[in-house]
């Protein structure tokens, strides 16, 4: 009978085995995700997830879309499915991404399709019935030439028939600072629920986490103006742990540029205000709102730009003339309030208190509000980041239903290590 156990063990092992082949000698992070289609049929048969991919007719529509698209090069339904459905990995390794999805008979069929479909700059071709996709060729080469791995107690996490996908980074360094990562995520009988731990691997490291513990009041989580159903919690001991964070940040957000998208003028103007920042920091968005304002446009002739309510309260060191300087726009004034108006914001500086609007600050008023359910899941004495998103309301709006939907993150420090935990259900 342990003979019997220990050779199912190893079968749900091998699962992810195959696709592995790909992993190359070096890399900064892998992700492993296998048997796509039984673990999504999981996940969209409740929740959110069934809501947008069955009741909104999502995932055919979709289907339908690519379909369409690759009938051209003679890829159907069925072989996009069978693709889909199987596993895949991810490779990052500096600014650069290689995924590999399969193993699917028509793989080869997929090349001219994808190359089209994603641009003739990405590296595309296949493999033993594995369909990969690099944003260079020397990653590609290196992944076709392989030899890599991950840590059998990494690949072991999927002995537990509830884990989707797992992750490993070796290594990564901040300003000295060494780390490794692993991580998994699991499908469970109402949410899907990751776990991801960042490990302390020298003493700059062990200092770097024991700056990010959270400071045992957060008073901001009381402060009037939060409203809505989205919330964003920043609660930290040290702020100057923030400038280091940040300059690691900068190479990771890089690879934005890989899809296009070029941040350097929000890192710059970021980075300006670093040094200010208090370490404790709260933001709330009203979408329910907004999607009830575009559900009422098709009964309105006029139909104006519908700007996100969003309020944010943050501790900062500065005046109105600093974030002039660094923002730029307009000092003005309504009544006894002081306030910058810029392209996007309105910013009101009170003391060591920062306040900001996406709309003029005596126009803003707090609504209907989901703070009293984020209250239930944040602990401000041990999360130095959270995150709520009360889907009821906005489901409500659009659907007239409730589900119970929400999405949680949070982010805690225990024994050398920075746990971030999320779900959604």
């Amino acid at each position: 009978m342990r003979k019997f156990f220990v050779a199912v063990s190893l079968c749900l092992v091998l699962v992810a085995f195959g696709i592995s082949r790909f992993i190359p000698g070096d890399y900064e992070s892998v992700f492993i995700a296998r048997s796509n289609g039984k673990y999504y049929d999981q996940a969209k048969s409740y929740g959110l997830i069934k809501i947008l991919a069955v009741d909104l007719g999502l995932e055919p529509m979709i289907q339908s879309l690519l379909a369409s698209y690759g009938a051209q090069y003679g890829v159907t339904t069925k072989d996009i499915d069978d693709l889909l459905r199987k596993d895949l990995l991810i490779v990052q390794n500096k600014e650069d991404i290689f995924v590999a999805l399969g193993p699917s008979p028509s793989a080869g069929k997929f090349v001219r399709f994808v190359s089209t479909l994603l641009g003739q700059e990405l590296q595309i071709s296949h493999k033993d019935d594995y369909l990969l996709i690099s944003t260079s060729k020397e990653l590609l080469d290196k992944c076709l030439k392989g030899g890599g791995s991950v840590p059998k107690e990494v690949m072991n996490l999927f002995n537990d028939e509830r884990v989707w996908a797992v992750s490993y980074s070796p290594g990564m360094s901040i300003s000295g600072a060494q780390f490794s990562s692993k991580g998994f995520v699991k499908v469970l009988s109402d949410r899907i629920y990751c776990e991801q731990i960042l490990i302390a691997q020298n003493d700059a490291a062990k200092s770097i986490l024991k700056q990010l513990t959270p400071s045992k009041n957060f008073e901001l989580v009381e402060d009037q103006g939060l409203s809505g159903e989205v919330f964003a919690f920043v609660n930290i001991s040290d702020p100057s742990t923030v400038r280091t964070l940040f300059d690691f940040s900068k190479d990771v957000l890089q690879l934005s540029k890989t899809f296009g998208i070029d941040v350097k003028a929000q890192l710059e103007t970021f980075e300006k205000l670093i040094d200010k920042f208090g370490g404790k920091a709260a933001l709330s968005m009203q979408a329910a709102e907004i999607v009830e304002s575009f559900l009422a446009l098709d009964q309105s002739k006029e139909q104006k730009e519908q700007k996100v309510k969003m309020y944010a309260v943050m501790r900062m060191k500065t005046t109105l003339q600093e974030l002039k300087n660094i923002l730029g726009g307009e000092i003005q004034t309504f009544g006894k309030t002081q306030y910058l108006r810029t392209d996007d914001f309105y910013v009101v500086v009170e003391k060591d208190v920062v306040r900001l609007y996406t709309m003029p600050p005596y126009d803003y008023k707090p609504t209907s509000s989901s703070l009293e359910k984020a209250k239930q899941f944040f602990k401000s004495n041990e999360m130095s980041l959270f995150v709520f998103i009360d889907f009821d309301p906005i489901l409500d709006k659009l659907l007239g239903i409730t589900t119970g939907s929400a999405f949680v993150l949070y982010q805690s420090v225990e024994n050398d290590l920075l746990k971030t935990i999320w779900y959604l259900k």
